[in-house]
């Protein structure tokens, strides 16, 4: 039996057949970013038609190969989200969520709600998160938003588009900026300071516990005669580090697009730094991350990775920040450039590292799925 996984990345959009821990099958394609200064958008249909090519291909591997899938689980980049009417109508493209279009909104909702830290477990608000852009719509496109019937994340829409339902997970909506991670609902003072309501967003459960099977048109498309479930499984540093096998006692450190340091923690911190986060992790407790989502352009631009005293920075920075709460010795890494720096953190920072490869998210979402308890 095995699960098909879908991770929308930053950079890529992969999908796999993962069977029992082992990843079987994999196609990918590059995220089609449209960059037009510095507004950073996807087109809908280029990218649903791009989707839909790629599961043909994973159901034409599960037809050649007899497999039998149950599950489709999915993960995705955090807060890139898109809209959506009453007829089911896209009234934007999707808004990624390393746009920074909504710089004057952050300062706003700085000004309006100081508390946002208390139900969030963000530090404050910045123009990546997508409450900032929902309030962006708000201010410059008020036919936009009076005409939205749901602000769509971007795993929500692929759910959407397999079943013909809304729903999400709170690992991943979690991060929206709407989210109360304490109280596990929408923040009702944000909620009355956009006028807006909880139908405008999707119904959110906790990351792996509820599906929907795929809807009658897609199995006819892709001539599929079992009924598949469709999971929401958190955002893709969660599930890279469930994959690689991440615990109380582990740091997880993903180099990829973005430079995360990921770990578990039992209570929200009283405070955190401006680099970090904290969310709700799937198997109980909360996560806490530091991040530097323009570590992937800037390893792109060096010309010698073991000598440029900026690359000790980058790692000395964030294991600094999470030195703090972490009381473990050991280190799961995996990401695109995690081969590259393997050595030289070994090196320069003395840790017990273990390479978990590449890809540790479809495992995640197999685990998370399956209802492996890793606490």
């Amino acid at each position: 039996m095995g699960t098909i996984g879908i991770d929308i990345g930053t950079t890529r959009v992969k999908g796999c057949i993962v069977k029992d821990g082992k990843i079987i099958f994999k196609k990918f394609f590059k995220f089609p970013v449209i960059d037009i200064d510095g507004k950073k958008e996807v087109n809908e249909k280029e990218l649903w038609k791009k989707m839909k090519r790629i599961l043909k291909k994973i159901f034409e591997f599960t037809e050649k190969n007899r497999i039998e899938i149950k599950n489709i689980g999915i993960t995705s980049q955090a807060q890139t989200f898109i809209t959506i009417d009453r007829n089911f109508n896209f009234l934007t493209d999707f808004i990624l969520w390393n746009d920074r279009r909504a710089e004057r909104e952050s300062e706003i909702l700085n000004e309006k709600i100081p508390s946002f830290y208390n139900f969030s477990g963000l530090p404050y608000f910045i123009p990546e998160l997508m409450v900032c852009k929902v309030l962006y719509l708000k201010r410059n496109f008020p036919e936009i938003f009076k005409d939205t019937y749901k602000f769509l994340l971007i795993n929500e829409w692929l759910i959407f588009k397999l079943t013909g339902n809304f729903y999400g997970d709170d690992v991943n909506f979690g991060m929206s900026g709407f989210f109360d991670i304490k109280k596990r609902e929408l923040n009702q003072e944000i909620l009355e300071f956009l006028n807006l309501k909880k139908e405008n967003f999707s119904e959110i459960y906790p990351s792996g516990k509820y599906f929907s099977f795929l809807k009658e048109d897609i199995c006819e498309e892709f001539k599929i005669k079992s009924k598949i479930r469709v999971y929401s499984c958190g955002n893709d540093q969660t599930t890279s580090a469930i994959g690689a096998g991440i615990d109380k006692n582990t740091c997880f450190i993903n180099l990829g697009t973005a430079f995360v340091f990921y770990i578990i923690v039992e209570e929200i911190p009283e405070k955190i730094e401006n680099i970090q986060m904290c969310g709700i992790f799937p198997f109980g407790n909360y996560f806490l991350l530091s991040c530097d989502g323009d570590f992937g352009n800037y390893v792109k631009n060096l010309k010698d990775l073991r000598s440029d005293e900026k690359v000790y920075f980058y790692f000395k920075k964030n294991f600094d920040i999470i030195e703090k709460y972490f009381k473990g010795d050991k280190f799961l890494i995996s990401g695109g450039y995690a081969k590259r720096f393997l050595n030289y953190l070994k090196k320069n920072f003395k840790l017990n590292l273990i390479y978990s490869g590449e890809n540790t998210g479809f495992k995640g979402i197999e685990k998370i799925i399956g209802g492996q308890n890793l606490l």
